[in-house]
């Protein structure tokens, strides 16, 4: 096994965008149907981040998605089906003073909620969509979860410079929306203590 520590530190920078690559292959643009890639005004673009829930996307038409967290789906004009599972958990982090330990943390896990989403909607070839919620929303798992549609260039809506993230306009309308279910609260284990003694 070749040791790291003995590649000189100009060689092992060089490395760091093939790592990144790799990392951000399966956070991507997804194409969803088969066949060649279709252009922009010929398809839907489903926009999957933006907000702290926890989204994994189970499938499409029935379809299991084994794609890592894709960021946009590509999606042929008419009706889909997507099911999603759903969780708003969220560690904390907290640094306390123990006696003879030269520094601890807390690592707490509140408690939370998960469940399920099965969201039929209409995608119409040019238009845009994404999930009804805040930017950054990190609330309850929303009762009801919609999609909200535009036409790609919409006054009023915004990309970031990634291509990953999606602000829609007001004028955006529903396309389709679900109710939660199975939503169970989850109760947190106890907190972990870990410790750093001192020497």
């Amino acid at each position: 096994m070749n040791d790291l520590s003995k590649v000189p530190m100009i060689q092992r920078l060089a490395f760091l965008p093939l790592i990144a690559a790799a990392l951000l292959s399966g956070c991507e643009t997804v194409q969803t149907y088969d066949g060649p890639r279709k252009q922009p005004g010929e398809i839907g673009r489903l926009f999957t981040t933006g907000t702290q829930l926890n989204f994994r996307m189970l499938t499409l038409d029935g379809k299991p998605l084994t794609y890592v967290s894709p960021r946009v789906l590509e999606l042929t004009p008419g009706t889909h089906v997507l099911e999603i599972a759903a969780n708003n958990q969220s560690t904390r982090f907290l640094l306390i003073a123990v006696p003879g330990a030269t520094s601890s943390t807390i690592l707490e896990s509140s408690r939370y909620q998960k469940g399920n989403y099965r969201v039929e909607f209409n995608v119409q070839a040019g238009f845009t969509y994404a999930f009804d919620y805040p930017e950054r929303y990190s609330g309850p798992l929303p009762e009801i979860l919609c999609i909200l549609g535009e036409p790609h260039d919409a006054p009023g809506s915004k990309e970031n410079f990634t291509k990953e993230l999606r602000t829609m306009s007001q004028k955006a309308e529903k396309s389709g929306c679900t109710p939660v279910q199975d939503k169970v609260k989850i109760e947190p284990p106890a907190a972990h203590l870990q410790a750093t003694e001192a020497k």
